[in-house]
């Protein structure tokens, strides 16, 4: 499994969020859960739609480490909440992550905080200002061997080696 999912703060607020049980079966359900639509073949071919997923109390519980029995009371008490929903099959059964979109789709809000990809980075001119001073300074003492070896080139900002006659 790659990606990420969005975890909101809100999360803190429900009626289960005092229950680590029910938290831990809720954030394996979000981070489980299709984030596109699929079709799968369990007998007859099945869409399982984003928000949902196809998983089991044992499954939940081996992954989670949580007892089965956990797992089936967190997941009753998600659909006494209204937070999901499911459907049960003879070996399986599809749950349902209500208002899936409102939770995990895209927004229309834009935010400056974010830098585009493209954008330059941020540079510290000093640090520019003071190497070139620097070169400056050194290579223009005559102190310094071969400093009339070189040539300051204004428009490269830099010193190039002369040319040998």
């Amino acid at each position: 499994m790659e990606g990420w999912i969005k975890l909101h703060r809100k999360l803190w607020s429900t009626s289960f969020a005092r229950n680590p049980n029910v938290t831990i079966v809720f954030i394996y359900l979000l981070t489980h859960a299709n984030h596109q639509n699929s079709t799968l073949l369990f007998g007859k071919e099945m869409t399982i739609r984003a928000g949902q997923l196809v998983t089991g109390r044992k499954s939940i519980s081996i992954q989670t480490g949580l007892t089965e029995q956990m797992v089936r009371s967190s997941l009753v008490n998600l659909q006494n909440t209204r937070t999901i929903t499911s459907r049960a099959y003879s070996k399986f059964s599809v749950i349902t992550i209500c208002n899936w979109e409102r939770y995990q789709g895209t927004t229309n809000k834009s935010t400056n905080r974010t830098p585009t990809t493209n954008q330059q980075p941020t540079t510290n001119n000093n640090i520019y200002k003071n190497v070139k001073n620097y070169k400056k300074e050194v290579f223009s003492k005559k102190t310094l061997t071969g400093a009339g070896d070189y040539d300051y080139d204004k428009n490269t900002q830099t010193y190039k080696l002369k040319p040998r006659e």
